[in-house]
């Protein structure tokens, strides 16, 4: 994403524990609030990513004549629609 993006990875490593530390105190900070989460990262959110969960949209293209579009793609989309410059070649 940062090859896409143009700008570098960050530096720091956060460990795991710490994200589902701060993921769980948004998360309850949300719900008393009644706001959405700080940085958008609620704990449920963060569970489904480190389950490493992956779905097929088989059924879909064949059903609906759905046309994929490439995470590469859709990444490079996303930038450009957020107004970011992306590096040449890319």
């Amino acid at each position: 994403m940062s090859e896409i993006a143009g700008v570098p990875l960050a530096k720091v490593r956060v460990p795991n524990s710490l994200v589902f530390l701060f993921a769980e105190f948004s998360t309850l900070l949300a719900r008393l609030t009644k706001r959405p989460p700080a940085l958008g990262i609620s704990a449920d959110a963060l569970r489904v990513f480190a389950a490493g969960l992956s779905f097929d949209g088989t059924r879909a293209q064949r059903e609906l004549d759905l046309v994929h579009t490439s995470t590469r793609d859709a990444l490079k989309e996303v930038i450009s629609s957020m107004g970011l410059e992306t590096q040449p070649g890319t």
